[in-house]
């Protein structure tokens, strides 16, 4: 093929774009007559044609496009070079020198008109250069040759080395508005004839004007156009992406929204009839009014694309997605057409056409029926598609895909589904690694809670829900690890999983539950040997573990339930295993309980407590009571700790010790909480607004408050809405603290010190005391438990632990307060050993709040 003359390198934009759609038109006729020839092959002609075709349409247009703009400007511009040299110019600087463009271009301008040049222009340009602005100003209020007034230039370099001159006419009012009708009637006249379509909409979407081409390609020639929010609600406007474009994704909504200028948006709208699709791409321009925060109005400017759009809307929607290989489905045909990229999957197709059949056949079978139904279900939904799923490649190897992909009409009847098949198998692999992570007990290696937890319930649900479940607590851990400290103890307990694991099968589930809990799920084929892998533990946990150079004797209670004899679901199956486990520990540890019929009647009433409990708030069927805290010292009573009573319907009164366990485990402590706080604040406040000076008022915050909430918030916020200083407040939690990381709660704790409230040990005594944290935490008092109370003065070891806990109060400089105290023996024992403020039934048990507040009174009438 003979080559065509190449195209000129003329500094004129608009000329240099014209030779250069001038020579493509030239090499398409050329290919066009070598094709003739069969000297080319046709696919790679219409490859060529294709795009020199587009190439030479986009020149032309942006060719149109900035002749248009330059000739809408109504003051003269005209395009230099730096030796002065007429590149280009716009129709008003062509009439305001009385020569047509082509008579000028290429011409000096200071032949053309020396005064221009000489008084102001040739300094602009020379100062430009020398300088390195890119604009310059210079008035010249002499006149000149071409016309009459007075005239300022404007000097502004683009381009490189085009150089455009601004003539702007100082006139007067009269003149000004002659001139802005006549580049109002340009403007218009230019919008009437050009190809691209103009919307001007407001910052609420009502189109203010449309040149007729905008009317006819949004498909509305004659009458009102009715606003692109309405077109999008009504009619299915999709994206480049093929996919449905909603309200607010409109170019011009977002320019309005964002004040920035939004770029050849790509949007597919239907003909009327809803045959075929007219593909458009908009650029939409916000307008600011001087001094505004929002856009007033956005100039929306439209291209036709369809032709483009038709040849590359297949490629546009897989490049998009990120495709490995793309597919379209036509239902009605039994066809899948597929690119290349899907035999380089490894599936072996060896053309682009496949029969729907043997597509399917490439995925393994496990998930060939999924993937029917997912294909069909798009289709007759008019639905995006996605789906992983498997293919099976000739070597047998399987690949995991994710297939993903929108169902259009394409017609009246005709409906297609495309999109792209994506290799993941890598993806896939990753994800199985990090689930693997996120489903491990990063100490034992065992899987995690809520890993166990799922995969107990996964087995209740299926093969007939028999299973078997165990757990497994670890005999005096926690006290183990006080001793050791918690990096042996970390040891220990990693040793213990170890164990466990070792005990059984691999393919037996086995998790940590928490802290030194574990749960072992033995499926149906297990089941039936439950009591003998129960034993099996037991017995492999009779050797002394070895950390180091030591050995540490830990032994295991289990407790053992089974479904579905002893529960239909996951959750009785684990209250059921639990309430064993408690049986086994009661019963000495070290072995295995299953469980029984008492055990399920205990079962049958936790359930019930725990059903009541949930609305037990709602239906207001809880009080509190409040028992005096009296001063040895003179018998004043100083204050009082608040104790919750649950008076239920159904149950009657029930008794903390039966439904506070409950709403902990269950998690409706945390709301009762709550409760009790505002409460307690509430009461107290409307005691001291009535004249009862009590001094303080204690609560009880359970552990499950403390690592779960926000309760100083909750506390801080009472005291604040009631106007009580902290002073008056004390909050009572468990020992349990000490025997747990206290990372979490010594912040809580520290803020509420610091509000003057006072932070309680309750039961101070009872087996989980750790000095060691004691005294980190901002402890200020310390509660003898009523169990220690009730063997003085007569049992030796209760009087030698409430002298140690007095002692130990007294060494870090803590209070004491002894609950429990009924007999006048036990008040002589408390003062003498130094005991200041004590509570119990010698003085008065818990009394509702009228009552409380008429002892109250009495007892200060007689002292």
């Amino acid at each position: 093929m003979k080559e065509p003359a190449a195209p000129r390198a003329l500094p004129n934009g608009r000329a240099q774009s014209e030779d250069i759609a001038e020579f493509l038109g030239t090499l398409l006729g050329a290919l066009d007559t070598e094709a003739s020839g069969g000297a080319i092959d046709a696919e790679t002609l219409r490859e060529k044609l294709s795009a020199i075709q587009a190439t030479i349409a986009a020149l032309r247009s942006d060719s149109v496009r900035r002749q248009a703009l330059l000739d809408a400007i109504p003051d003269p511009i005209l395009a230099l070079d730096r030796e002065g040299r007429i590149l280009d110019a716009n129709e008003a600087a062509a009439a305001l020198l009385s020569r047509s463009r082509s008579r000028m271009i290429g011409r000096s301008l200071a032949e053309i008109a020396p005064d221009w040049w000489t008084r102001g222009v040739a300094r602009l340009i020379s100062e430009a250069g020398r300088q390195g602005d890119s604009a310059s100003e210079a008035d010249d209020d002499q006149g000149n040759e071409s016309s009459a007034g007075a005239w300022s230039r404007s000097l502004i370099e683009l381009e490189g080395q085009a150089l455009f001159v601004l003539f702007r006419r100082e006139q007067k009012a009269e003149t000004l508005r002659a001139e802005l009708r006549r580049a109002e009637h340009r403007l218009a006249e230019l919008l009437r004839s050009i190809e691209q379509g103009i919307l001007v909409e407001d910052a609420e979407g009502r189109i203010l004007e449309a040149n007729p081409a905008a009317r006819r390609l949004l498909g509305f020639p004659d009458g009102d156009l009715p606003p692109l929010s309405a077109l999008a609600s009504e009619w299915h406007i999709v994206d480049g992406d093929g996919m449905r474009l909603r309200e607010k994704a409109i170019p011009s909504r977002i320019a309005i929204e964002t004040g920035e200028t939004v770029h050849r948006r790509l949007l597919g709208i239907p003909d009327r009839d809803g045959t075929r699709y007219r593909w458009l791409e908009v650029t939409a321009i916000p307008q600011w009014p001087e001094g505004a925060l929002r856009p007033e109005r956005v100039i929306s400017v439209i291209q036709d694309v369809t032709e483009l759009q038709r040849d590359l809307e297949l490629f546009a929607r897989v490049q998009r997605l990120g495709c490995i290989a793309g597919f379209e489905w036509w239902p009605g045909t039994g066809v899948v057409f597929c690119t290349p990229q899907w035999g380089e999957l490894g599936c072996g197709a060896s053309g682009p056409e496949l029969r729907w059949e043997d597509f399917v056949q490439h995925f393994v079978e496990e998930d060939r029926a999924r993937l029917v139904s997912a294909f069909e279900e798009s289709v007759r939904d008019h639905g995006e598609l996605a789906l992983e799923c498997r293919v099976r490649r000739p070597d047998g190897h399987r690949r995991w895909v994710r297939i993903r992909g929108q169902a259009d009409h394409i017609g009246a009847k005709s409906v297609r589904l495309s999109g792209i098949i994506q290799d993941i198998t890598e993806e896939k692999r990753r994800e199985e690694e990090l689930q693997m992570r996120a489903d491990t007990d990063p100490l034992t290696g065992l899987l995690n809670r809520d890993a166990i937890l799922r995969s107990l319930a996964a087995h209740t649900a299926h093969a007939g829900g028999r299973v078997a479940l165990l757990h497994i607590d670890l005999d005096r851990f926690k006290l183990a690890n006080d001793l050791l400290g918690h990096e042996t103890g970390d040891r220990l307990l990693a040793a213990a999983a170890a164990r466990l694991r070792a005990a059984v099968s691999a393919g037996v589930p086995l998790g940590r539950l928490t802290g030194d809990e574990f749960l072992m799920i033995l499926p149906a084929s297990f089941a039936s040997r439950a009591e003998t892998v129960a034993e099996v533990l037991v017995r492999a946990f009779e050797r002394p573990f070895r950390i180091g150079e030591q050995e540490f004797p830990l032994g295991i209670s289990i407790g053992l339930a089974r479904a579905p004899e002893d529960a239909s679901d996951m959750h009785q199956l684990l209250m059921q295993a639990e309430a064993a486990l408690e049986e086994a520990k009661r019963r000495g540890r070290k072995g295995w309980v299953g469980s029984s019929g008492v055990l399920v009647r205990d079962l049958g009433e936790r359930i019930a407590i725990e059903s009541n409990l949930r609305l037990a708030l709602e239906h207001e069927e809880f009080e509190l009571v409040f028992q005096p805290q009296i001063d040895l010292r003179d018998g004043r009573i100083v204050g009082a700790e608040a104790l919750l009573r649950w008076h239920s319907p159904k149950l009657g009164m029930v008794s903390p010790e039966r439904f506070i366990p409950q709403a902990e485990a269950s998690g409706d402590i945390v709301r009762i909480g709550r409760w009790i706080i505002e409460e307690a604040c509430r009461r107290l406040a409307s005691w001291r607004r009535s004249g009862l000076a009590l001094e303080r008022l204690s609560i009880n915050l359970s552990y499950r408050q403390l690592v779960s909430t926000r309760v100083a918030d909750d506390v801080l916020r009472a005291l604040f809405e009631y106007e009580l200083s902290g002073e008056m407040l004390e909050v009572e939690i468990t020992e349990r603290i000490l025997a747990e990381e206290v990372s979490d709660v010594r912040p809580i704790l520290q803020a509420l010190r610091a509000a003057g409230v006072g932070i309680v040990i309750d039961d101070f005594g009872e087996g989980y005391s750790a000095l060691d944290r004691l005294r980190r935490l901002p402890i200020q008092t310390l509660k003898i438990s009523h169990r220690f109370t009730a063997g003085v003065p007569h049992v030796a070891g209760d009087v030698a632990i409430c002298q140690a806990i007095i002692g130990v109060a007294r060494g870090l400089g803590l209070e004491v307060i002894a609950e429990g105290v009924e007999t006048e023996a036990q008040r002589s024992f408390m003062q003498r050993n130094g005991v200041r403020i004590v509570q119990g039934y010698l003085f008065s048990r818990p009394l509702p709040a009228q009552q409380f507040v008429q002892f109250y009174r009495e007892r200060r009438s007689l002292a």
